[in-house]
């Protein structure tokens, strides 16, 4: 009798660390999520001299250096491309990347990509796109287009021709936009490792949207950096419920201090250098 009693006893225990705890579960870190700014950006024109006639990124078209109409990206953001993703190798990032489809997080991608390794391919998402305050949706370069720019670095998918955004005029909308696009991302792609590249203008809404997710409040990192710093790097661990379990904001570690930019503007001041990672109590 006493023996059934432990059995019934220690099986309500299990149960309960199942379902509050998820011990056996192994819900403690299933996707490794890596967030970035695209890396310095700037037109030719205002390129140093000895720089302008520069091919960045293997961005060769026809022999010669051809750009749409958007800003490039910079030789050195190239060189903080090339940093980054020699980082990321260091941390053993071989996963999936999605970039806005705007044409210097594509170069940055596909930049910090093939410092990371050959195997890796670009997926443009237009949900990591900047704000958007036109009046009517616009076009973008297409999955072709972008192709034909970065020839064997791109993956394939379907974008809509007007995939660039409009009336997005404030915080709050950017921020709803971010949430959903996060609670997509986090149904389509529950683990594994991914990196995402986007803009100054949506990825402090992106991490306000990272933060709600929190198992732990001391694991919240301001999200301000990222409005500052070229290739500033986040990094969080979501479990399977879309929680965060681990987090630390790895910043500009990685980089040389004469490196660190927001885009051609001076830093009035710079973002907590030290890497911060909080664990939560088991």
């Amino acid at each position: 009798m006493r023996k059934s009693i432990h059995r019934i006893l220690f099986g309500m225990l299990v149960l309960f660390l199942v379902q509050e705890c998820g011990v056996l579960l192994g819900e403690d870190a299933v996707l490794k999520l890596y967030v970035t700014r695209h890396a310095q950006r700037g037109a030719r024109a205002n390129w140093p001299e000895a720089d302008r006639g520069k091919n960045v990124c293997g961005d060769l078209i026809d022999g010669k250096v051809s750009v749409p109409r958007e800003d490039s990206i910079t030789p050195l953001g190239e060189k903080q491309c090339v940093l980054l993703g020699q980082y990321l190798k260091k941390l053993g990032f071989n996963g999936k990347v999605f970039a806005s489809p705007c044409y210097r997080t594509m170069q940055t991608a596909v930049c910090t990509a093939k410092a990371i390794g050959p195997s890796i391919r670009i997926i443009p998402e237009p949900g990591l796109q900047g704000g958007g305050n036109r009046k009517a949706p616009a076009k973008g370069m297409s999955v072709a287009e972008l192709v034909k720019r970065f020839p064997g670095m791109v993956q394939e998918v379907e974008l809509p021709e007007f995939w660039k955004i409009a009336n997005e005029t404030t915080a709050e909308q950017r921020n709803a936009r971010m949430e959903k696009f996060l609670d997509d991302l986090l149904k389509k792609e529950p683990a594994g490792q991914i990196l995402l590249v986007g803009h100054s203008s949506t990825l402090p809404s992106l991490i306000i949207a990272i933060n709600k997710r929190m198992t732990d409040k001391r694991l919240v990192i301001p999200h301000y950096p990222a409005y500052v710093v070229n290739c500033c790097l986040y990094v969080y661990h979501f479990n399977r419920n879309g929680e965060v379990v681990d987090a630390s904001l790895e910043n500009y570690n990685y980089l040389p201090e004469d490196m660190i930019t927001n885009n051609f503007s001076p830093l009035k001041k710079l973002p907590p250098p030290a890497k911060k990672t909080v664990r939560p109590a088991q």
